[in-house]
């Protein structure tokens, strides 16, 4: 008979590693509401940019720039230099302040944490 011991409950799943409970619970700070909430998200980005820039590449800025204002304490202007330095979209400044405007206004925490986009 096998000897049954404690388990220390750590919040990661059997067979998750350590890396993959990071990103699921940076993911979950992203949008708490799960994929339904993100996908929302990102289809009003989609229609206030009116359709200029693929869904994927705004789902992967706007994770972005959650990211970066999640774990970081970045400003406005370098959260938008970020956006426009990357090499995988074409995004104008007034385009990437408007990423930057909307996970602001779309996140309580943030909202306090920075205010309204500003």
């Amino acid at each position: 008979m096998k000897k049954k011991t404690d388990k220390v409950e750590t919040g990661i799943r059997p067979r998750e590693n350590f890396m993959q409970h990071i990103l699921r619970d940076i993911n979950h700070q992203m949008f708490p509401g799960g994929k339904d909430e993100e996908d929302f998200r990102i289809w009003e980005l989609f229609e206030m940019f009116e359709a200029r820039y693929p869904m994927e590449v705004i789902r992967r800025l706007q994770r972005f720039v959650l990211a970066q204002l999640l774990l970081t304490d970045k400003d406005k202007r370098s959260v938008v230099d970020s956006v426009t330095r990357r090499n995988d979209n074409n995004f104008t400044d007034e385009d990437a302040g408007t990423l930057y405007d909307y996970a602001v206004m779309s996140d309580k925490r943030l909202r306090l944490k920075y205010g309204c986009g500003s």
